[in-house]
């Protein structure tokens, strides 16, 4: 059986006594080589997971285990564990080579090992031609290549970044997003990767875990995280848009479902999986999910429910289209092409295959496809 590079055991950070809880009894696991990203929205808990897995914060319960052996009583000079943060922490006094050296002398390696493994780390970068230049007169991509090739030099064990790009412009995030992912195939490097940023997360990880108030409410592969979202909460957080959620009431009538929201009621095609069925039959809470791009503009009196557009939202090929159903503003993605107006009554529909359901209470997916007969 093979032993994960990283592993969190219900571990839990509490401040102020107990009145805060920042990490919740969250467990999670890393496969060696493998890319994690722990995406979340700012304040989940995200970064302070990190600091106690590096060694900067300690927790109040729980466990950190590094090849199957715990580190939570190890210091973290002693974790051989590498972290880069979003300010680069360079010292722009030195020059490119003298960065990548400090971390080396610190440890008494000799100079003709420190200049070797300078060079190698330097030609992994692409920045061999620029060893000699003051950090000072480098750019934010170059600046954030330096503060990572001063952790690869010290050959860590676990590499993990917090926000590492979030201070870049859009082209050099892209340029170094693209860097990142080559990086870690070349020298299959176990990283847990911390963004609030899923465009990030969605290309470079091979797993997504996603926080929400110091919880970990699904860990998944990433394609599969997006086709098939496991939680209300992740389905809410994930896709630009991200999906349109209602909550409510279904029940069955007379072989058709009806769903009761917020204001709005409408019918769906009858459901042929058992849960689900059950889940009508008791009135119980439940959540409908509906992808903008899954769902449809239809005439006013076709489809599920009818709604007046709000804005249309241009965004190249594609428009988002905001429409009103009666006080729930719902999303649609239609072709720029697209003849609808802001202001004009519309029909909204979706296929059976498209709807997504998840308990009204624990948030969780119910269904793996609601499918219907009609």
């Amino acid at each position: 059986m093979k032993v994960p590079k990283l592993e969190l055991v219900d571990l839990r950070k509490e401040y102020a006594g107990g009145d805060v809880v920042a990490v919740d009894g969250i467990n999670l696991s890393v496969d060696p080589g493998e890319t994690l990203a722990l995406l979340g929205p700012s304040g989940c808990g995200k970064s302070t997971a990190l600091n106690m897995i590096v060694g900067l914060e300690q927790p109040t319960g729980g466990d950190i285990r590094v090849d199957g052996a715990s580190v939570v009583a190890m210091p973290a000079g002693q974790r051989n564990i590498g972290l880069v943060f979003q300010d680069y922490a360079v010292f722009t006094s030195m020059t490119v080579r003298q960065n990548l050296a400090f971390g080396l002398k610190i440890r008494n390696m000799d100079r003709n090992s420190v200049n070797r493994e300078v060079e190698k780390t330097a030609e992994l970068l692409g920045m061999k031609d620029r060893l000699e230049a003051k950090a000072s007169t480098l750019g934010g991509s170059e600046l954030q290549r330096v503060a990572i090739g001063r952790t690869l030099v010290t050959k860590p064990s676990l590499l993990l970044l917090d926000e590492p790009l979030s201070n870049l412009e859009a082209p050099a995030r892209l340029a170094m997003r693209q860097e990142l992912r080559r990086l870690q195939q070349e020298i299959a490097l176990t990283v847990v990767y911390v963004t609030h940023d899923q465009v990030e997360a969605l290309s470079l990880a091979d797993h997504i875990a996603v926080m929400s108030y110091g919880k970990i409410i699904q860990v998944e592969k990433t394609a599969r995280i997006v086709e098939a979202p496991g939680h209300a909460g992740v389905a809410a957080f994930l896709g630009s848009p991200p999906m349109n959620i209602l909550r409510g009431r279904i029940n069955v009538e007379n072989g058709r479902v009806r769903f009761t929201g917020y204001n709005l009621t409408f019918l769906l095609p009858a459901c042929s999986i058992p849960d689900c069925c059950a889940a009508a039959q008791a009135g119980v809470m439940l959540s409908l999910g509906f992808r903008a791009e899954d769902l449809s503009l239809a005439g006013a009196g076709d489809g599920l429910a009818a709604g007046r557009v709000l804005d249309i939202e241009a965004r190249g090929m594609d428009s988002i289209v905001s429409v009103d159903v009666r006080g729930t503003i719902m999303k649609s993605i239609v072709l720029s092409t697209s003849s609808v107006h802001e202001g004009e009554t519309v029909g909204l529909t979706v296929a059976p295959d498209d709807i997504h359901i998840f308990d009204g209470w624990t948030g969780l997916r119910i269904n793996e496809r609601f499918h219907g007969n009609g």
